[in-house]
């Protein structure tokens, strides 16, 4: 979700969406630019791919739901060539070369 939340039309429906799937003991981390006005247009993707079956927002997030479910927790790959480990999380340390 970081830097995309602003570009959402109703991002509290997503935000809802999250809430329920995490409960209350769930962390969620978003990031997002500081901005006053955001607005998508798909205009010109469709101008390129045509038109695109439209899929409820939620419907969409629960179907990824669904399939990350289908595919259960993968084992991280090792993270290698780390330039700058300053505020590097003490997990992901454990996950470097």
């Amino acid at each position: 979700m970081s830097q995309v939340i602003e570009h959402l039309a109703c991002p509290e429906e997503i935000l809802a969406v999250i809430h329920r799937w995490i409960g209350l003991q769930g962390v969620f981390v978003i990031s997002t630019v500081n901005v006053v006005h955001a607005f998508s247009s798909h205009k010109k993707l469709e101008s390129i791919f045509g038109s695109q079956l439209h899929v409820q927002l939620t419907d969409g997030i629960n179907k990824m739901a669904e399939w990350a479910k289908s595919v259960s927790i993968r084992q991280s790959k090792i993270f290698s060539a780390i330039e700058v480990d300053k505020n590097l999380p003490p997990s992901w340390r454990e996950i470097t070369d």
